[in-house]
């Protein structure tokens, strides 16, 4: 006898710091109730009998809820894969980050940018998608992290594979790419909170930040708030 058909499967990860969220205090809810994926030791969650067509909530400890939409139509049949980064919540709960505060209206999202990490010679894009090719080696490892090319624009984009020590897989081609190349900064997206108070998690060593950016619900303008480095 046949079991119930896989509807999708989910990979989470860690906006942060890009890294794979695996464990079992995931809660998930469609259509107002609770339902219990297969949890794969690679790190999927299976999910099997769901509808066609869903809106999938996420809760998890210390991060942001989030709320996915799913149209299994529109994902491969023979390879139906979610890929979801969720937003750190509650500063001094996780090791190895520092945090800005800044106002921001409620459910706006949140930007902050550190110092230059590299120089891009350019973007290419390929059969698979988009490669971002840096002028010389650096040490930097950015592999499932958000970069920007132009921190004017609110644009960013993950590294999702590092394919040589000068070339990384991206997830999207960025709108613009300047003549003559351009520096890759490191790009720290957050979310405001219910109090109109948002934290935003950036690496322990990344310069001495002092502004962030925001967008608020339907605003396509992105503007500069104060923002304070928190202890």
């Amino acid at each position: 006898m046949n079991g119930p058909r896989v509807s999708f499967a989910l990979l989470l990860y860690d906006e942060f710091d890009g890294s794979p969220i695996r464990d079992s205090g995931v809660v998930f809810r469609a259509g107002g109730r609770i339902v219990t994926p297969l949890r794969k030791r690679e790190g999927f969650y299976v999910f099997c009998g769901l509808e066609p067509l869903l809106q999938l909530e996420i809760l998890r400890p210390h991060f942001h809820r989030e709320s996915v939409g799913i149209c299994r139509a529109e994902l491969d049949p023979a390879y139906p894969l979610v890929r979801v980064r969720l937003l750190r919540a509650g500063a001094g709960m996780f090791p190895g980050c520092r945090w800005l505060q800044a106002d921001c209206p409620e459910g706006s999202e949140v930007l902050a940018y550190g110092e230059e990490l590299a120089r891009a010679s350019a973007v290419e894009a390929d059969e698979k998608g988009a490669r971002l090719i840096l002028t010389g080696f650096t040490t930097a490892v950015v592999t499932g992290k958000r970069l920007a090319l132009d921190r004017n624009s609110g644009e960013t984009f993950v590294a999702t594979e590092l394919l040589s020590p000068n070339a990384y897989r991206i997830d999207r081609v960025p709108k613009s790419f300047p003549r003559g190349g351009a520096a890759v900064h490191r790009a720290y997206l957050s979310r405001g909170d219910p109090g109109g108070v948002c934290c935003i998690p950036v690496e322990a060593g990344d310069g001495d930040l002092s502004q962030a950016i925001y967008r608020a619900k339907g605003e396509a303008q992105w503007v500069c708030v104060s923002a304070a480095a928190l202890s």
